[in-house]
């Protein structure tokens, strides 16, 4: 497996499996509960249907990014970050948070730059280059606040084009 696959995997049994817990010592599981945890075990289902046939563990789809300024001026050198938005909406592990933004951010910069996105519930947001440690802070804190969301649910949808316009849609470090 690519790297950035065995850390998404990684994400998705750590959140089946923490919410298989939740529910355990919940000490009552009814149908909404099954539910629940079926939705989140999902990821982890179809990454196995997936690698049983002999495929990636995910399906990528190709996302272009565009930063533009109020004119309409291509904005250079910023970097486009990506994470799962569970981890968006419920930061809770550091380490694993910056193992992901090493792994899945676009590798060139801005504007425009194409990279690959999991077809997941994806967030992606830019930013200055080469601030992982600091993202992976303001993520923590909950600042990361100008993300746009790449749905897996639209998978029969063309691949996205997404354009961020600078300064208000680009993630400052220190703000």
């Amino acid at each position: 497996m690519h790297p950035a696959e065995l850390a998404l995997s990684r994400y998705y049994i750590r959140s089946a499996s923490a919410e298989a817990r939740r529910l355990a010592e919940q000490g009552r599981i009814g149908p909404r509960e099954i539910e629940r945890l079926n939705s989140v075990a999902q990821p982890v289902k179809s990454m196995n249907e997936r690698l049983v046939r002999g495929y990636s563990p995910f399906d990528w789809r190709t996302v272009t990014v565009t930063v533009h300024d109020k004119s309409g001026r291509h904005v250079k050198q910023l970097r486009v970050y990506m994470l799962p938005a569970g981890l968006i909406d419920r930061p809770d592990d550091r380490d694993l948070i910056r193992l992901l933004l090493g792994r899945l951010t676009f590798e060139k910069p801005t504007s425009p730059t194409t990279g690959v996105v999991p077809r997941g519930e994806m967030r992606l947001w830019v930013g200055p280059q080469y601030q992982d440690d600091s993202m992976t802070d303001l993520v923590m804190a909950r600042k990361v606040k100008r993300h746009t969301p790449v749905h897996g649910h639209m998978s029969t949808a063309p691949d996205p084009n997404l354009l961020f316009i600078a300064p208000e849609g680009v993630t400052e470090v220190g703000r």
